[in-house]
């Protein structure tokens, strides 16, 4: 059941990312995965663990892995990188997942002693956590990690083509496609008038790679 959740959650994320944007979508998903990981690190009845498992986690996971890391990968990238980027990300995710697997053998059999300074009220009461609660707790701190990191610094921006024209030539031909959004991964979010200034407030850099970085208003104008 948990899978299926997994598919309809990730189709949701992708539209997600395209209503309300890349940095909503991030801090929702990872708010979500923060709830359902301390409630899998923390929880100590059935209900709360079937809870976490299939009313929470695939909501955050899912989001996270096709509308942040596919998708919002998309958004902020050209054709010439694109490539490159999901290389890499394609690359952590698997050594990531190698490692999480080699951990959980390696904690599974071993119960560990939480230190006495700890707040028990916190901990759920707990005085000793099994090998694999304490590999849930550590995945737990690492999204609390990817939420400290979002907060200040993940922002709503888009690469936006230095030429007007459905068809960039140059440099600027390999890294957009051609189509009827006029080059972009998706619609725009500005006005015609934004673009024209953002366009002509571009430096010689950006001019001469063909495109530059631009943070996206938080209202899209609407539709002609």
């Amino acid at each position: 059941m948990q899978a299926w959740l997994l598919v309809v959650f990730g189709i949701l994320g992708a539209m997600l990312v395209d209503a309300f944007g890349v940095r909503a979508t991030a801090l929702s998903a990872l708010s979500v995965s923060v709830v359902s990981r301390g409630l899998l690190a923390f929880g100590r009845s059935r209900e709360t663990m079937t809870f976490a498992l299939l009313g929470l986690s695939p909501f955050g996971e899912a989001v996270l892995s096709t509308g942040i890391y596919t998708v919002a990968l998309k958004k902020l990238t050209t054709r010439a990188n694109r490539a490159f980027a999901f290389g890499i990300q394609y690359g952590v995710f698997n050594l990531s997942g190698a490692l999480a697997d080699v951990a959980a053998d390696m904690l599974r059999p071993h119960d560990f002693k939480l230190p006495d300074w700890l707040p028990r009220s916190v901990l759920g009461g707990y005085t000793h956590m099994s090998g694999l609660r304490v590999h849930v707790l550590v995945t737990w701190f690492a999204v609390l990690a990817a939420l400290a990191v979002v907060v200040p610094l993940l922002f709503d921006s888009m690469v936006v083509p230095t030429e007007e024209t459905d068809r960039p030539e140059g440099r600027a031909a390999a890294a957009f496609p051609t189509s009827s959004s006029g080059g972009y991964s998706s619609p725009p979010p500005f006005t015609p008038a934004e673009l024209a200034s953002l366009r002509d407030r571009a430096t010689a850099e950006e001019r001469t790679r063909g495109f530059l970085i631009a943070r996206a208003p938080k209202a899209k104008p609407p539709l002609p």
